[in-house]
Formats: structure tokens, C-alpha cells, sequence
């Protein structure tokens, strides 16, 4: 099975929560997710394994993705860690280096089979971001997705086709640039 989500920028919450509980869905407390990523290759690139250790409220998380045909469609593999610390040096003895951070605070629920997150992302805003672990086409599946997205009045005109990390790393990029022209 593989991980499809889709991801939407987002003004406000508020009138997707009060949609979702429409539906019957349970809106989690409110989890801070501090995220360390790893990368042996460029982010953005196709095929590429991207490590992370997440510490999510007090729970630490080892995470491995591969994109599939790109960073919203991957195989991901996760398991608890008792050593972040330890984790992270044999992260780096495997020769990858950390690459960014990405700080958010995430509220969450279900509804049928897809994980609806709500994500306050630091320097980046506000998304809903959707997934659905499936072996079927990814696009089809992502049809289905956007639909969902769409009933509960979301404007796809903000779908974004990067994870948080792409996204924060090309802003640091971007604002480097803006520096060393004196902008």
C-alpha cells in the first residue's frame, strides 16, 4: 500500500471543522509536530528516500519515504524511537544530512478511510491535507481526494504538489536570493 494525499492552502479552519463535524467526524486535540528531515539527494527529486525524525507532542517517530511518482505519492514506513539522538547519528552514519525543519501544530480526524489533517505550518500557513493508503492509481485516487475537498466547499485553486520541507526549503532559497540582491 502507498500513501496519496492531496494538499490545499488554506485561509481559515474554522469552516472546515464545522463541515467535518457535520459529517459525524471526531476533530482531535491540537498536536505539535517538530520535524527534523534527512536527504541524501536534492529535495523535489523523484525516487528519492527521505528520512525523518519527528517528535510528535512527547512521542519520537522514525519515518522513511520514497516518492513514487512524486512527494505526495510514496511508500512510507514509520516506527516509534525511545533515542532521537541515537536515531539521528545513525541517520548520519548512513550518510545522509539533515536538510530542514518543519515546525507545525496539526489537529486531525477520520472519515472513512482517509486522515484529514489540518496543518498550521511555521512560515508557510495554513493547509488541509488529505490521504488515503491505497494500491489503486494514483490519480483516481486523488480524483477522489479533490472531490471529498471540494463538498466541503475548499478551493483547490491553492493545491499545493509539494510536502512542507520542498516548500520551506525553496522559501529559504527564494529569501537568500532576495538578500544577496539587497532586496
Amino acid at each position: 500500500m502507498k500513501e496519496i494525499e492531496v494538499k490545499v492552502k488554506i485561509e481559515s479552519f474554522e469552516p472546515i471543522i464545522e463541515k467535518l463535524i457535520e459529517l459525524g467526524c471526531n476533530i482531535s486535540e491540537s498536536i505539535i509536530q517538530d520535524d527534523i528531515i534527512f536527504g541524501k539527494q536534492e529535495l523535489g527529486s523523484e525516487g528519492r528516500n527521505i528520512l525523518r525524525i519527528r517528535k510528535s507532542n512527547n512521542e519520537y517517530l522514525f519515518t522513511l519515504k520514497r516518492d513514487i511518482t512524486d512527494e505526495l505519492d510514496c511508500i512510507e514506513k514509520e516506527i516509534k524511537i525511545n533515542d532521537p539522538d541515537v536515531m539521528k547519528e545513525i541517520i548520519e552514519l548512513l550518510g545522509y544530512f539533515e536538510v530542514i525543519k518543519v515546525n507545525k501544530k496539526r489537529i486531525r480526524c477520520k472519515y472513512k478511510d482517509y486522515e484529514i489533517c489540518l496543518d498550521d505550518v511555521e512560515n508557510l500557513g495554513f493547509f488541509v491535507e488529505i490521504e488515503k493508503f491505497s494500491d489503486n492509481d494514483a490519480e483516481s485516487v486523488r480524483k477522489e481526494l479533490t472531490d471529498f475537498l471540494e463538498s466541503l466547499g475548499i478551493d483547490l485553486s491553492g493545491r499545493v504538489l509539494q510536502g512542507y520541507d520542498t516548500m520551506l526549503e525553496q522559501k529559504e532559497s527564494r529569501n537568500k536570493i532576495k538578500k544577496f540582491h539587497g532586496k
